[in-house]
């Protein structure tokens, strides 16, 4: 769930599936919560601001604490099952080359998975390039799995 996220990300938390004692404290002070009620009504107001401007710095902070957040200790890439599990979570339903992505990724299965480069290259590509991929520069200095997926889905 996308909220379960932004709270991670709220609360600057460093590991997954546990939020110390000082994070829970100084994220929830920041954020001014004082109840469960108001948590969640913060949390639906984070997402609806999120969504709509994922071109934003705090969708993009969002986005990359997402990538960093969801890495195994101490790897520098997210296996493909988690790009593909994770990246519907984090954009808005209907974002721009999400679906088509995803269709690359399991007809692909020699990509094995992200680099933080290739995660955030994703993010302005979706933004930059049309759904029909007819402003794609060849020439551009996208990452090679962004060339390939162009490439696939151009056919």
């Amino acid at each position: 769930d996308v909220k379960l996220m932004i709270l991670a990300w709220k609360l600057n938390a460093e590991q997954q599936g546990y939020f110390t004692r000082g994070e829970w404290c100084n994220g929830l002070e920041d954020m001014r919560v004082d109840s469960a009620p108001l948590l969640l009504a913060k949390l639906d107001s984070y997402e609806k601001e999120l969504w709509g401007n994922t071109r934003s710095p705090k969708f993009k902070d969002f986005y990359k604490f997402a990538f960093r957040f969801s890495r195994t200790a101490g790897q520098k890439t997210l296996e493909i099952d988690t790009v593909k599990a994770l990246l519907p979570i984090v954009t808005p339903e209907g974002h721009p080359h999400v679906e088509g992505l995803l269709g690359y990724l399991e007809a692909t299965p020699s990509v094995r998975g992200f680099n933080e480069d290739q995660w955030s290259s994703f993010l302005l590509f979706s933004h930059e390039v049309s759904t029909d991929f007819s402003n794609f520069d060849e020439n551009g200095a996208w990452p090679s799995v962004l060339d390939e997926f162009v490439e696939w889905g151009k056919k």
